[in-house]
C-alpha cells in the first residue's frame, strides 16, 4: 500500500520500486525488504511454472 502503489499507478513494476528501496535503504530495514523480495519472487516462480 501507500507509495508503492503510488509508484504502480505510475507504471513502474514492483521490480522497479525494489531497486528504488535499494536506494533508499538507509531508512529501509534491510531483513524486512529481504523477505518481501524473496516472498515475491517465489510467488512468481510459482505463477510460471
Amino acid at each position: 500500500g501507500g507509495a508503492s502503489e503510488v509508484l504502480a499507478r505510475h507504471g513502474l513494476s514492483l521490480h522497479a520500486v525494489f531497486r528504488l528501496n535499494d536506494l533508499l535503504d538507509f531508512w529501509v530495514d534491510r531483513g524486512l525488504l529481504e523477505r518481501v523480495q524473496a516472498e515475491h519472487v517465489r510467488r512468481e516462480l510459482r505463477l510460471n511454472e
